[in-house]
């Protein structure tokens, strides 16, 4: 991930609760065992094992674990930087870019961290019409492939227990495409779930910016 972001410096970084918690970890001393196992039994254990720490073996004294993650963290600064100054979100033409979702009627300058990061139902089982269109993560398509509602686009397909990690494409005029990466990092273009109530222009086709292409091409019609 830091390489593609040095690769490509017009890229930013969206901050999730897994990450946010990481950085609980570390800058809250008062509560780190209790950050810690929390972190460990939702994903931190792969995260941590990543890192150098041996999560399999057992630690008398779990401040012996705590002071070796923070060691081997702290050994790899780009990282920690790269996640401190991710972003919330990022609002881009006709989208926002965030981790879980937004709070229905609020407006997007006031969302509450929390709701950007863990936010569910509340979001997922609204029809609220944000504005831009909403492209999140956090829970998992019921679908395991990416899911287009009229306000929202899900790109959550369990990539951590599948490897099915997707990802949204958005041309200059406005077209979408899917890929999807399996494991070996094969990367294929992935077909939606298109969930909107109005189909009349293909899912490709942001209904609120029609491409150019798709402009001509009922013109000529």
């Amino acid at each position: 991930m830091i390489g593609e972001l040095r690769k490509r410096p017009a890229s930013r970084l969206i901050l999730g609760n897994h990450e946010e918690v990481l950085l609980h970890f570390l800058d809250r001393p008062d509560k780190r065992e209790i950050i810690f196992d929390h972190w460990m039994s939702n994903g931190g254990a792969a995260t941590a094992a990543s890192y150098g720490l041996d999560v399999e073996r057992p630690h008398p004294r779990i401040e012996d674990a705590h002071e070796t993650l923070i060691d081997l963290l702290m050994a790899n600064p780009a990282h920690i930087e790269a996640v401190r100054t991710a972003a919330a979100l990022i609002p881009e033409d006709d989208y926002v870019f965030v981790h879980a979702g937004l709070r229905p009627g609020v407006a997007i300058e006031k969302q509450t961290t929390k709701d950007l990061r863990t936010i569910r139902a509340d979001f997922l089982e609204s029809d609220f019409d944000f504005g831009p269109i909403v492209v999140h993560g956090h829970t998992v398509t019921t679908s395991r492939r990416p899911e287009i509602y009229d306000n929202r686009i899900a790109l959550d397909t369990v990539a951590g227990a599948s490897g099915g990690l997707s990802a949204l494409g958005i041309l200059d005029d406005g077209a979408r495409f899917f890929l999807q990466a399996s494991t070996g990092n094969v990367v294929s273009i992935a077909e939606p779930l298109d969930l909107r109530s109005d189909r009349a222009l293909p899912w490709w086709s942001d209904s609120r910016r029609r491409p150019q292409s798709l402009a001509a091409s009922l013109s000529a019609g």
